[in-house]
């Protein structure tokens, strides 16, 4: 008995829904590569399904070029920066290129889809003298601290000295955070090192808790069961920590920033910065040099200087943050005072 023929190669089979696709090569790329590229997949893949519904395409054998490039003409006008407009493209130029391997699509739609140029950025390291309103108001262990200052003490100088981006600090189980190996962005692994100050507050933090939830870094919500913490939920604490202390808010990626300026200015050559933050490609030099683990223990031993001894403040303005993360002393004498007189 003869078997039935296929499609040509490059032609769509006749009723192949786009959604079932999409989840398979979602499903895929989460086997492969890191949760956070899944979820910048799935955010810009779900863009493009949401453009093709409207216009009544949900099969494959009706996406076509034109669609495509209205698509991309859609995402520009409606004012989409160049990076939000970049990680559309790459689902999108993944997913069919994923399609194209199979042989499920021609190979001129996945032509039909152009690279975003997306300018350079810049480091944005946190100012020297919030640093140091920072650390001065964290680095001291309180007796009085609640769980959820010892987290985020822990959590700001861990971000801070291994330079590791949210989402891979947030892969970190507690069993093994002071050797842990996560998956970096691009899916390969890495291995995160900190300083023994470091991991000495990390043990304060786990001293501290009375659950078993396996992950290091976990939400603290009144009357809910602890969880692993978001990225987003750490930039409001980070948020509230600047209020408090009255400095500029800042960001998670911006202590991996901070981490790297201050080894670069320390001295440690370029090549080893970027090995610690974990670039795959720093530059074609990096093919004849071999970093050794002296110097990457070199950068934990300044790490640990960093904590030990954080940069001083300008006489201006940084004693004047100080002042205000300390208690005021001579307040509450007064107030004292006042309360006795009455």
């Amino acid at each position: 008995m003869q078997r039935a023929a296929g499609p040509p190669p490059g032609q769509p089979p006749a009723g192949d829904l786009l959604d079932p696709l999409i989840e398979r090569f979602l499903r895929r790329v989460g086997r492969k590569g890191s949760q956070r590229t899944e979820e910048n997949y799935g955010w810009g893949l779900t863009h493009l399904r949401r453009f093709l519904a409207a216009r009544g395409v949900d099969q494959l054998d009706e996406l076509d070029e034109e669609g495509l490039e209205d698509f991309q003409q859609d995402l520009l006008e409606r004012g989409w920066t160049p990076r939000s407009r970049s990680l559309a493209h790459t689902a999108v130029r993944s997913f069919l290129r994923w399609l194209l391997e199979r042989e499920l699509i021609d190979w001129r739609l996945l032509r039909a889809v152009d690279p975003v140029k997306v300018p350079k950025g810049r480091a944005r390291p946190i100012p020297r003298d919030d640093l140091a309103a920072i650390m001065a108001h964290l680095g001291p262990r309180r007796r009085d601290a609640t769980l959820r200052e010892l987290r985020d003490r822990a959590l700001f100088h861990y971000l801070l000295t291994s330079s590791a981006r949210i989402s891979e600090a947030l892969q970190v189980q507690r069993d093994d955070y002071a050797a842990a190996v996560i998956t970096k962005k691009g899916g390969d692994p890495r291995a995160l090192r900190i300083p023994p100050t470091v991991r000495a507050m990390i043990d304060d933090y786990l001293a501290a808790r009375r659950d078993d939830c396996p992950w290091l870094w976990i939400t603290l919500e009144l009357g809910r069961p602890p969880r692993l913490l978001g990225r987003h939920s750490a930039n409001r604490a980070w948020g509230r920590l600047a209020r408090q202390l009255g400095v500029r808010s800042w960001s998670s990626h911006r202590l991996r920033d901070t981490g790297a300026t201050y080894l670069t200015r320390e001295g440690v050559p370029s090549l080893v910065v970027s090995d610690w933050l974990g670039h795959d490609d720093p530059g074609s030099t990096q093919k004849y040099v071999e970093i050794v683990d002296e110097e990457r223990l070199d950068v934990v031993e300044r790490m640990e200087q960093l904590v030990r001894r954080p940069p001083a403040p300008t006489y201006r303005q940084g004693v004047a943050a100080i002042r205000r993360s300390r208690p005021d002393r001579r307040s509450a004498t007064i107030g004292a005072a006042e309360n006795r007189r009455r």
